[in-house]
């Protein structure tokens, strides 16, 4: 597994490895699975990107043989193509250098603004395609590509890392690597034969991913989303996408029929060649506009405007409601419940028995058919009168109330500055794996992905299992991670403030840390700085290629809302729920829009009351949710309901921001 080295150690080793020729500057977001750094070459005064594939690849390649088919492939020389300049290996080092370009990917630009305009998706099919051309007569096969891999700048698309999956892939010898996104390609954006595993991959894979790419690019999803990348290799093979029109009405019909084409199942039945599909492109023309999303006026959210009379249900009511969702709940075989580990020997690291409760369930979500409990969820329910260490017996009944058949436990034991990892993955109330790790401290998230890696090896979840990657859906700052639990925490309690100086923290420690800007922009929000919650948001997005594609949806789903579309944004948040039933994020931010922007909708804000119930539900001492159903008792002139509400906040929120109580009451 990836241990993830700090920042400055791998930048030391690195700028040991390349000498004199770059001198290393700074790492640089955007890179998937790899790392990516800016270094300046001297001798040119230019600035080149150095891209560092995980150390733990190297011993698997041949670096000889990778070192000349990247050469193969630094041969392309085209405008739309960013060419490679050199490709070396250093001990466990294996990397390969490039231009620096200025400008986004488009996978930045799609986590911005979710969809893109019809004549700007033509133009980048049409870049893109015409590089295609150009390789694909040099022999060239891209393999991987993906909105990650096309870099907008001046007005053109250019496509990046032409030829390294192929390197990697023919430099691996009888077993390849099946790492995704690096070999294989990437799930969403492979053809069938790729993902069927057919050695005789030919152009026409390159095609049908431009495919995607088109469709995502108008769409915002690509064809086909999935729990696991299993599942959408599946789709891939055995399922027809939805028609790219039927997402999008108002896509010229011959656009709509060149991507369709290019998602064909059988090569055979796609463009004959990517030159082939340039001449159509060249013959498409485009609205001069296209339809406009319906918004609403900017600035309504977390604003206590004077709103309409709301139908009540009662405390009482929602209470029962709790209860009985809870009663009801469904249990899963294939969802799990990493449990607070207990930590022993060190008072500097306690915040990690709830920290692995968020690392190691990130590793584990999405690995084979698992899904995680939603931390945030599962610590919420912890805190409602929570009991001391858990044993096997009450964990699988705390595993129950929250839907997972699955759970884990575990213990951290610190000695000087040695880490022993201990955890036990159980079903039915019996361990059916257990294992060990050992390092350094510094080592953290290493040892994270080793024990995940441990646990799913004695639990078959077909071929492919993929462990996801700590550092690139959190951080690799140990300093940064400790900050942001500890906003998590005050978050929850109500303390905003507090929370903002958290996440800050986190962000200093860790400028590229993605999940903790998301976080900032929402905590800003509520204390209603919205220049500080505009730079978090921006921040979030930049590096959005760090988050996972589940709170990568999170992010997109917020800023719909922050552009003033309601609609699309309660939307999204309910997909989310359909994959993810317990997310107390999406439940939150549901609740956001359905209560702040129903009335500018024509809609009751009583209509935000399930969301809220169903947060309580998931959290009992949630003070958001008690403070807006506050809001709707005090619209509706319910004196009895919003007492006991506002006696609850303060319960729950003795020290925190009262400045929210006082605005309760003013509007009662």
């Amino acid at each position: 597994m990836l241990s993830s080295p700090s920042v400055s150690d791998l930048q030391e080793r690195l700028q040991a490895a390349l000498g004199p020729a770059y001198r290393v500057e700074r790492e640089l977001g955007g890179g998937g699975m790899s790392r990516v750094f800016l270094a300046l070459e001297p001798k040119l005064g230019r600035h080149v990107v150095v891209k560092v594939l995980p150390p733990d690849m190297a011993p698997g390649v041949n670096a000889e043989r990778f070192q000349r088919e990247i050469r193969l492939a630094a041969s392309l020389q085209h405008p739309l193509i960013v060419p490679l300049l050199t490709a070396e290996s250093s001990g466990d080092l294996l990397y390969y250098v490039m231009p620096y370009i200025e400008g986004d990917s488009l996978r930045t630009r799609l986590a911005r603004e979710e969809r893109l305009s019809i004549p700007e998706t033509l133009r980048i099919l049409r870049d893109v395609a015409d590089a295609l051309t150009y390789a694909h007569r040099q022999g060239i096969v891209h393999r991987d590509i993906k909105p990650e891999n096309v870099l907008l700048a001046q007005g053109h698309a250019l496509v990046t890392d032409f030829g390294v999956a192929k390197a990697l892939s023919r430099s691996t010898g009888p077993s390849p690597l099946t790492t995704v996104g690096v070999a294989l390609g990437t799930p969403a954006y492979m053809a069938p034969e790729q993902a069927a595993g057919d050695p005789n991959i030919d152009a026409r894979c390159d095609l049908y991913a431009l495919g995607v790419l088109g469709y995502e690019s108008l769409t915002g999803l690509p064809p086909f989303t999935g729990f696991t990348p299993q599942q959408v290799l599946a789709a891939q093979l055995t399922e027809s996408p939805l028609p790219v029109a039927r997402r999008r009405t108002d896509i010229p019909p011959a656009l709509a029929h060149a991507i369709m084409r290019c998602l064909e199942k059988e090569r055979g039945a796609r463009w004959a060649s990517a030159e082939e599909l340039v001449g159509v492109l060249d013959t498409i023309t485009t609205p001069s506009r296209g339809t406009a999303p319906v918004a609403v006026a900017r600035g309504a959210r977390r604003w206590w405007p004077a709103l309409g009379a709301a139908v009540v249900i009662g405390a009482g009511a929602w209470l029962a409601w709790r209860a009985h969702e809870r009663a009801d709940v469904s249990v899963s075989t294939t969802r799990v419940a990493v449990l607070p580990f207990t930590v022993h020997g060190s008072g500097d690291l306690a915040y990690l028995g709830d920290g692995m409760v968020n690392l190691l369930g990130t590793s584990l979500d999405g690995a084979g058919d698992l899904h995680t409990v939603d931390p945030r969820t599962l610590l919420g329910t912890l805190a409602h009168g929570r009991p001391g260490p858990l044993d096997p017996e009450a964990g699988a009944a705390l595993a129950t109330t929250l839907g997972a058949g699955l759970y884990v436990l575990g213990d951290i034991v610190k000695v000087g500055d040695s880490l022993h990892i201990e955890a036990s993955l159980y079903e039915h109330g019996g361990a059916v794996a257990r294992g060990t790790v050992e390092g350094e401290t510094e080592q953290l998230f290493g040892l994270v992905d080793r024990r995940a890696a441990q646990l799913l090896a004695n639990r078959t979840t077909g071929p492919g299992t993929r462990v996801a990657q700590i550092a690139a859906v959190t951080t690799a700052s140990l300093p940064a991670l400790k900050a942001y639990l500890e906003g998590e925490h005050e978050f929850r309690a109500g303390h905003f403030t507090q929370a903002a100086e958290s996440f800050q923290r986190a962000v200093t420690a860790d400028t590229m840390f993605a999940l903790a800007y998301y976080r900032l922009s929402i905590v800003a929000e509520w204390l209603v700085h919205t220049e500080l919650a505009r730079q978090a948001a921006e921040q979030a997005v930049r590096h959005a290629d760090r988050l996972s594609d589940h709170d990568r949806q999170l992010l997109q789903a917020l800023l719909a809302g922050r552009r003033g579309d309601a609609i699309d944004a309660e939307r999204r948040y309910r997909a989310i729920l359909g994959t993810y039933p317990d997310d107390l994020e999406a439940w939150i931010q549901l609740g956001e829009v359905l209560f702040h922007y129903g009335p500018i909708l024509g809609r009751g804000i009583e209509r935000s009351r399930e969301a809220w119930a169903r947060v309580l539900a998931l959290d009992p001492d949630n003070v958001a949710a008690v403070i807006h159903l506050a809001r709707v008792a005090a619209a509706d002139g319910g004196r009895v309901e919003l007492d006991s509400l506002v006696a609850r906040m303060v319960r729950l929120n003795p020290a925190g921001d009262r400045l929210l109580e006082v605005e309760v009451i003013r509007a009662f």
